[in-house]
This record gives C-alpha cells, structure tokens and sequence, in this order.
C-alpha cells in the first residue's frame, strides 16, 4: 500500500516534505557500466579497482531535467560519459557530483554538471574547463570555464588563491602527446607537463600556487593530431 501524507500537487508544482531516492552501490570495476531510463539516481562507486567508467542512459528514454547522484567513495577515479562516449566528468575518489539532462533530442543529449563537492567540503576545491578550439590543440589556447563560452575569449579564471594540486585531462579523440600547462602566459617552460598515452586520460599531483583571477592556458602538443576540446579537471 502507498501512503501519501502532506503532499499536494496543484497545476504540475509538487509540495511535499521529502522524497527518497533509491541507491545503487557497487564495487568498481575495470569495465564500463550503463545506466538505463530504470537506474537508480543515486550511484555509489566503493573499491580500489581502476577503470571504472559509467555512460550515462539513451537520453531520449528519459525527461530533460533528470538527474543522478554519483558518489565516489572508492579510491580511484570513476570517468562519466554520455551514451555516445562524450566526456561529462572525471570523478576522483571522495568526490561526488550531481549530472542533470539538458537536452534529449539526441542519443548521447546534453548532460551537466550542476555541482561537484568533496565528502567533507561542499565547495569541494575544483573547477571543470575545456579547450575552447575545436581544431587540433597544438598551440597553446585558453581553456574556458566548464559551461560558460566557447572561445578563446571566456579563459578558464583560477576561482580562489590556493595551490593546484591535481589536474586530470581527457582527451576527446585519439592519439598521444604532451599536455602542458601555464599560468598567464602561452609561451615559454610549462609550469608543469605530462605524457598522454592513447588512453585518452591522464591523472597527475602538482604543487603550484595560482593567484584568484589568474588565466589557465595549456596546450596538447607532440602528435596529437586528433585531439580537440579536452576536458580538464583542476584540483585547489
């Protein structure tokens, strides 16, 4: 039997004191797992296996404005996709993040990322960016700030004085080259560098204090003719 109890609905607007929603938890695994219109919305990773990647359901099966719940209490990182294997979030362990449908015309839709927190921060110390060229990133190009423009002219902007301690890329295509990364300028030594293989992810620590209004600047460069538009997590 149902019960209802101080809940009331007048012309579509629910009134209600609370609602759950159900929780699926499982271990990590070296696999990919997709979810279905029927997928609970809130999804635990626990475990220490890495390679876990989750897609996101067929949008079309589902209402815009749907939503999970992603909490990565495991100790590697879990990569969210759209049904087309379009990158929405690299997940690092304790974090956890809220994904919600924008467009479901398509297959793989339009899915955002309205808040990533830590287990113990609600800010959490992260911002997302991408690439805002869409041709091949072998010169250095501004990173956007995630959702807010798509050219060179809306840079990704260090939200808070602090230290950088961790940036994770994912590279939207293939092939391998060195993502470098800069502060307020696009030329000279990186202020740090890594070697990306033909994963298409990379993951590495820094120590690099940044000021609140400085300008991320990076390239991909050494071959890596089919990559555009990489989604960057970076890490205070």
């Amino acid at each position: 039997m149902t019960a209802y109890v101080d809940n009331q609905t007048i012309e579509g607007l629910t009134s209600t004191l609370a609602y759950s929603l159900q929780l699926t938890a499982q271990a990590t695994a070296n696999s990919t797992l997709t979810l279905a219109a029927t997928s609970t919305g809130n999804q635990q990773f626990t475990g220490t296996t890495a390679g876990q990647i989750v897609k996101m359901p067929v949008a079309t099966t589902l209402l815009v404005g749907h939503e999970y719940w992603f909490i990565n209490d495991s100790n590697q990182s879990v990569t969210l996709q759209d049904n087309s294997a379009g990158a929405i979030l690299v997940l690092e362990q304790t974090r956890r993040a809220k994904v919600v449908l924008k467009n479901n015309s398509t297959s793989a839709g339009v899915w955002i990322v309205v808040q990533v927190a830590a287990n113990t921060n609600p800010l959490g110390g992260l911002f997302i960016a991408y690439f805002a060229s869409t041709a091949n990133s072998n010169s250095n190009v501004f990173l956007s700030t995630y959702n807010i423009g798509t050219s060179n002219s809306q840079p990704a902007v260090v939200p808070i004085t602090g230290s950088v301690v961790r940036v994770t890329i994912t590279l939207n295509g293939v092939g391998s080259g060195t993502f470098e990364f800069r502060v307020n300028t696009s030329v000279g030594a990186a202020a740090f560098s890594v070697v990306m293989s033909s994963q298409q992810t990379g993951s590495f620590s820094v120590s690099h204090e940044v000021t609140s209004g400085d300008r991320i600047n990076c390239k991909v460069a050494n071959g890596a003719s089919g990559i555009a538009k990489p989604l960057v997590n970076i890490y205070m």
